[in-house]
């Protein structure tokens, strides 16, 4: 083997094996010490996502009066999310309060089948203040 070659293979060698020990060196200095204790909070069950899509709900028993409630008020309704809640503010801003829950159906983007799923956890008041 010619020594131009021998002196190239070498020095590959010599910067694979640098290079290696660098990588072992800063895989060793990030690892913690033993005798390190890493400190965990439990976290109560109600609190935890279960997936993507995960979020509050509206208790049980309780009602969303679609005259007053904000957009965090209405999230709470199943197939609800942030765009329909805000089509629902922006519908009651334009239109004034809902006079019966079937109106709902007018906002764009909440048909019957969506109405039927909500039918019992909504209602709507005379505009009162404090309600829903």
């Amino acid at each position: 083997m010619p020594m131009k070659k021998q002196t190239a293979l070498f020095l590959s060698l010599a910067l694979t094996a640098l290079y290696l020990l660098w990588l072992l060196f800063a895989a060793l200095r990030f690892m913690p010490e033993e005798g390190v204790r890493v400190h965990t909070h439990e976290v109560p069950e109600s609190l935890l996502l279960e997936g993507h899509n995960a979020r509050r709900t509206l208790p049980p028993g309780e009602t969303v009066d679609l005259n007053t409630a904000d957009t965090e008020r209405l999230k709470l309704l199943p197939g609800i999310g942030s765009s329909l809640a805000g089509a629902i503010v922006s519908y009651r801003a334009q239109h004034g309060p809902f006079g019966q829950p079937e109106e709902l159906m007018r906002v764009p983007g909440i048909g019957e089948k969506k109405f039927e799923a909500l039918q019992g956890l909504i209602t709507v008041s005379g505009n009162a203040p404090g309600s829903g």
